[in-house]
Parts: C-alpha cells; sequence; structure tokens
C-alpha cells in the first residue's frame, strides 16, 4: 500500500514537471548586427538572453528568419550621439526583411534602449481572422 502511495506521488511529480516545461517559453533564436564596443556588446547580449531572445552566432538568416539591428552614432560637429534598434523578418527568402519594430534613442545609453526593447511574446501576429469567419468551438 505504501508502495503504490509512492508511485502515485512520483507520476504527479512527474507530470507537474513536464508541464511546466511545456509551458515554460523557449528562447527566440534572432541574429545581432551591432557596431557597440565589447563591453556594450555584452551587456546587450545579456538582456537580450534576460528577455527571452536567443542570440545567434551563425550567418544572417541561415539559423533565424529575425534579426536585430542596432547602430550606434557617435556625436560629431552637428549631430548628438544616438542608438538606433530594429528587429526585422523575413518572410521569403527573395524578399527584402520587413521592420517588425524600431526605436531611436537620442543618448547613447544601451541600459535604456533595452529597457524600451519589447519581449518576443508581444512582437508575434495576433489572430486576424475576421469575426464573421470564426469558428465557435
Amino acid at each position: 500500500m505504501r508502495n503504490l502511495k509512492f508511485i502515485n506521488l512520483a507520476v504527479i511529480l512527474g507530470a507537474c514537471l513536464f508541464t511546466l516545461n511545456a509551458l515554460a517559453a523557449s528562447p527566440v533564436k534572432v541574429h545581432v548586427l551591432e557596431n557597440l564596443s565589447a563591453q556594450e556588446s555584452k551587456a546587450v547580449h545579456a538582456s537580450l538572453v534576460k528577455l527571452g531572445y536567443a542570440p545567434s552566432k551563425k550567418a544572417l538568416f541561415s539559423e533565424s528568419k529575425d534579426a536585430i539591428i542596432i547602430t550606434k552614432a557617435l556625436k560629431n560637429e552637428t549631430d548628438e550621439a544616438s542608438l538606433t534598434v530594429e528587429l526585422v523578418h523575413l518572410d521569403h527568402e527573395k524578399s527584402l526583411p520587413r521592420t517588425v519594430f524600431e526605436y531611436r534613442l537620442s543618448t547613447a545609453d544601451v541600459g535604456s534602449m533595452m529597457n524600451a526593447f519589447p519581449r518576443p511574446e508581444s512582437l508575434k501576429p495576433m489572430n486576424l481572422t475576421p469575426v464573421a469567419l470564426q469558428t465557435m468551438e
């Protein structure tokens, strides 16, 4: 009788563990193109991992259809330092990538730029089926 209770407990714990693993969001692979310093690049990669992205080291669009482009403009006589971050998505191999998210910051602060960057869940397309064509389940 005790063995049966132990086996039932083990089965329930195993089911909970597998359920939690299935519910956990897998990171979204992205390619990162940037012209930042080494220290800023490490900070950006760490922030991307915390947000749920997995930066790829392979060639552009070989592993993923998404890419993040971070451009840092230095201060000169006419313009102030600025940062621009874009998330682009490639639909087809023979087409140009489309911009999904773009954010421009008038300072060179990488931390505040990464605070404004969205999580992968917020960038997924929503259900765009018209209400008249949706079926009740």
